[in-house]
């Protein structure tokens, strides 16, 4: 017995420990549901953490204990008997990541995503935000009074979620006071989670998601799918206003989510370019005046955090997709677009991967505001 018990404490000094140290990497988000070689351990084992967590729960024991942590373990175990125990740790830590989501919402979490059915299953816990936008297309307001998600709040992209057009490109970070203004109205609360959505395969939502995250709320998620994935898994439609109560939510005294200035850019380890080959190549710019790429950049277009479907790509793939450009193993991953919107989708999808990337805000609209800084073609 006494073996048994220094056996559990082991291991479950090894999962604390790991945890910590994804908690002093990720900050107070919790960490996405990957392992170590892009495996997604939550899937496999899910209904045993909520089987031991509810069992648990209700003989009054709290979640965070070894006998807990030890028997995730060996779920983990039996799953994958050949993965290393290093490895196991390393996904048992996350595993107790997903336990806390549980305990704290009583929604499953998939890290920044969350699916149309878990949306739907949940809805009355979320503060929702439509934030359907695209350059050139109807306007998005006109689209939401049509139809949402019931109860979602409508956020204009130009108005609350940017500032006007200049020397820091053409969609500039919105003045913080103006920003958190415009949450407010929206309903969004610190202590609630909130789920973004539009109909732009994410674009504009990873936005919304960035600015939130980094003014410090830490729970937003983005609707894998947004509006034509809500519909197409047969969730119900809402038009006109909806009455939403004012929220609460507040500025957080540091930035959570991590900028780099144009002064810095070209230090960066591993710089990614969000838009199309072709723009990225300089052969066509539909919209800025100058063509091509911040030198040393590489190119890894939105598009390629997609399936056929337009819902993201698993956190194992996705791993892979930025694997291949070094970002990976780098010290420091940026990514930055035309303008700094689409940006946030690369960044989206680097944290469904497990990695942490800074937003060149200005992107390429306020790169070439300046002539004297570099440009590369090809």
């Amino acid at each position: 017995m006494d073996e048994d018990f220094a056996r559990i404490d082991e291991i479950a000094g090894e999962i604390a420990a790991e945890r910590r140290r994804q908690v002093t990497r990720w900050g107070r988000q919790d960490h996405p549901s990957i392992g170590p070689a892009g495996v997604d351990p939550f899937r496999p084992v899910a209904g045993r953490w909520k089987e031991i967590n509810d069992a648990r729960m209700e003989t009054g024991a709290h979640s965070w204990d070894a006998i807990l942590l030890e028997e995730v373990f060996e779920a983990l175990v039996e799953v994958d008997p050949v993965r290393r125990r290093a490895e196991l740790v390393q996904v048992a830590a996350v595993a107790a990541a997903e336990i806390e989501a549980i305990d704290r919402f009583g929604v499953l979490r998939r890290g920044p995503l969350v699916s149309p059915d878990e949306l739907a299953a949940n809805l009355e816990r979320f503060t929702v935000l439509d934030v359907r936008y695209l350059m050139g297309g109807p306007p998005g307001r006109e689209q939401h009074l049509a139809g949402h998600v019931p109860g979602a709040a409508y956020v204009d992209l130009d108005e609350d979620l940017a500032d006007p057009s200049g020397e820091g490109g053409r969609h500039p970070l919105p003045d913080p006071v103006r920003f958190e203004a415009a949450m407010r109205r929206a309903g969004v609360r610190a202590g609630r989670p909130v789920v973004v959505y539009d109909d732009w395969q994410g674009r504009a939502a990873a936005r919304a998601w960035w600015l939130l995250r980094h003014h410090g709320h830490d729970d937003v998620r983005v609707l894998d799918g947004g509006w034509t994935a809500w519909l197409q898994d047969g969730h119900p439609a809402e038009a006109g206003e909806p009455e939403v109560p004012s929220g609460d939510f507040t500025l957080s005294d540091t930035p959570c989510m991590p900028v780099v200035e144009a002064d810095g850019v070209l230090a960066v380890d591993v710089l990614i370019d969000a838009r199309a080959a072709e723009r990225y190549a300089g052969e066509t710019e539909p919209v800025d005046p100058v063509a091509g790429h911040i030198p040393g950049a590489v190119n890894v277009p939105t598009t390629d955090n997609l399936d056929e479907h337009g819902r993201f790509r698993s956190p194992a793939r996705l791993r892979e997709t930025y694997a291949r450009v070094g970002a990976d193993t780098s010290t420091s991953v940026a990514a930055y677009c035309g303008s700094g919107v689409t940006a946030a989708h690369d960044l989206l999808a680097l944290e469904v991967a497990g990695i942490r990337a800074a937003l060149y805000p200005g992107s390429w609209s306020g790169w070439i505001t300046d002539p004297e800084r570099p440009v590369e073609r090809g």
